[in-house]
């Protein structure tokens, strides 16, 4: 059921120079919610890079906002350079790099 639901829900993510807003409408419900944090406010951002289910956790003081990026396809790079670009520390989880505390 969980990967049908996955499949009728739609991802707007929206990423400007101060923040980042995540739109997802779940067609089957006709519902929708909407998240948003500050990038200046972003401590640091796990990436998880699996093909098949890849995503980012922007980790903020006031929330945590998980980032499906799987559907994207190849637009997902584009996010994470983005993030990076803007001194966003981003780190990918299959690197020893330690997570902030």
């Amino acid at each position: 059921y969980k990967i049908f639901a996955d499949c009728r829900r739609k991802y707007i993510l929206e990423l400007t120079a101060t923040e980042a807003v995540l739109s997802v409408i779940d067609q089957s419900r006709k519902k929708q919610s909407t998240k948003m944090v500050l990038l200046s406010d972003v401590n640091y951002v796990e990436y998880y890079p699996y093909q098949d289910c890849a995503s980012l956790i922007l980790h903020a003081p006031y929330a945590d906002m998980e980032v499906p990026l799987w559907p994207f396809g190849p637009q997902a790079q584009d996010v994470i350079d983005f993030l990076e670009g803007r001194g966003v520390h981003v780190i990918n989880v299959q690197s020893d790099e330690k997570f902030p505390n």
